[in-house]
């Protein structure tokens, strides 16, 4: 799903209510013949125009999968560590999104690109604090 004015970077919500509400119209096709994120994506998770194979998915094999992640997948990861945002970062649309002042969504210094070797030193009691209310602690 794409917003002309926020790209892909926004969260999907939903209100239970018992108000009538108008329809709105159907959401029109924005990718036109792009398909660089399909193009970037190291596990060929896009496996066509609005589809993810999510099993395919690093951010999926890094941070809902429970078990060990696949072999095949393992070289395709790279440096990463939790998750992956290439679709997001190549997608065009995403030109035109704008940082928030939400600060739930700001870049936690100690997070932000890491060496594999700090994380390794780190003691239980720092990575709970660190990682404290962010998605890694679900």
């Amino acid at each position: 799903i794409l917003s002309r004015d926020a790209g892909s970077f926004f969260f999907l919500g939903e209100l239970l209510i018992d108000l009538p509400l108008p329809v709105d119209g159907p959401v029109e096709e924005g990718c036109g013949r792009c398909v660089a994120c399909m193009t970037i994506c190291p596990t060929g998770a896009i496996v066509e125009p609005y589809t993810v194979d999510a099993r395919r998915c690093i951010s999926y094999l890094t941070i809902e999968l429970e078990g060990a992640i696949p072999e095949e997948f393992r070289p395709l990861i790279g440096n990463r560590i939790y998750g992956c945002d290439d679709c997001q970062l190549i997608c065009p649309w995403n030109r035109y999104s704008q940082l928030t002042d939400e600060e739930d969504f700001s870049p936690r210094k100690a997070l932000h690109a890491p060496q594999l070797i700090e994380l390794f030193a780190w003691s239980e009691a720092w990575f709970l604090k660190v990682t404290e209310g962010s998605a890694i602690r679900r």
